[in-house]
C-alpha cells in the first residue's frame, strides 16, 4: 500500500521542475494509513493557505497478488530471516514457496493499513469494522483510490494533469517514464502467484477474508481513470 502526494506549487516561476513535490507513505517504517490521516490533512491545509495544489491518491491491487509480492520483495530482499515479518525453518531448508505457505503474513492489508508495518507481529484485533473505517478513511482524506490494472492510465493522467500545463514534458521525461515501467515489470521475482495451485492459493486465501472485502468494495464502487 502506498498513499502518493502530489504538491503543485505555481508560484515558482523560476524553476518549473521544481513545482512539484512527492510524498510517499509505505512500506517500512512509514506510517500506516491511519496513522497518516492527520498528517495528510494538515499538509492539505497548509498547502491551500499557499494556493498550491495537493492530491493524494492510492491503488489497491488484488490480495493474493498483493500477499505473494509483500513476501517475496520483504523476505527474499529487503528483510531475509527477520524474526517478527519473516520467520524461517531452521537451516533454511525450506524453498520460498513452502514458507509463503507455512508462514503467510498473519493478517494482511487490512492490518497493515490500521497498524502499519511494525505492528505485524501483534497488531491487535481487526475485523469487517476496520473495513469499514479504511473505507472511510479512503473517501475522506485521498483524491483517488484506483487499481493496480490501471497503472498505464494513471500514469498518463498525473503526467496529463500535473506535469504537462508545466512545460516540463519532454521527449525525455517520457522515454525515462517508459522504461521505469519496464523495468518494474521485468523486475527479477523469487516467488509467483502462478507458482501455487488450486489448493494453495485457496489455502493462503483462507488468512486473507478481510483483505477480500476491502478489495472488491473499492472494486464495486470504483469509476475507472478517465486519461
Amino acid at each position: 500500500m502506498i498513499i502518493v502526494v502530489f504538491v503543485r506549487k505555481p508560484w515558482l516561476k523560476e524553476s518549473p521542475s521544481h513545482r512539484h513535490k512527492l510524498i510517499e507513505f509505505h512500506c517500512g517504517d512509514a506510517l500506516s494509513l491511519m496513522q497518516a490521516r492527520e498528517a495528510l490533512e494538515t499538509m492539505r491545509h497548509e498547502h491551500a493557505k499557499n494556493d498550491c495544489g495537493f492530491f493524494a491518491f492510492t491503488m489497491v491491487r488484488p490480495p493474493l497478488e498483493w500477499l505473494v509480492s509483500l513476501y517475496d520483495d520483504l523476505c527474499h530482499r529487503r528483510l531475509r530471516g527477520h524474526k517478527d515479518t519473516c520467520p524461517q525453518q531452521a537451516g533454511d531448508s525450506m524453498t520460498p514457496k513452502q514458507e509463503m505457505l507455512a508462514y503467510p503474513h498473519r493478517d494482511g492489508l487490512v492490518s497493515y493499513l490500521a497498524h502499519g508495518f511494525n505492528g505485524w507481529a501483534s497488531p491487535g484485533p481487526v475485523d469487517e469494522g476496520t473495513v469499514e473505517e479504511i473505507l472511510e478513511s479512503f473517501g475522506r482524506h485521498l483524491d483517488l483510490v484506483a487499481l493496480t490494472s490501471e497503472v498505464p492510465q494513471i500514469r498518463r493522467y498525473l503526467t496529463k494533469r500535473f506535469v504537462a500545463p508545466h512545460g516540463v514534458l519532454t521527449p525525455q521525461v517520457e522515454d525515462a517514464l517508459h522504461r521505469g515501467e519496464l523495468q518494474n515489470a521485468n523486475k527479477v521475482k523469487t516467488i509467483r502467484l502462478s507458482d501455487f495451485d488450486p489448493d494453495e492459493l485457496a489455502q493462503l486465501n483462507s488468512t486473507i477474508q478481510l483483505d477480500w472485502m476491502l478489495y472488491e468494495a473499492v472494486r464495486a464502487t470504483h469509476q475507472p481513470v478517465q486519461v
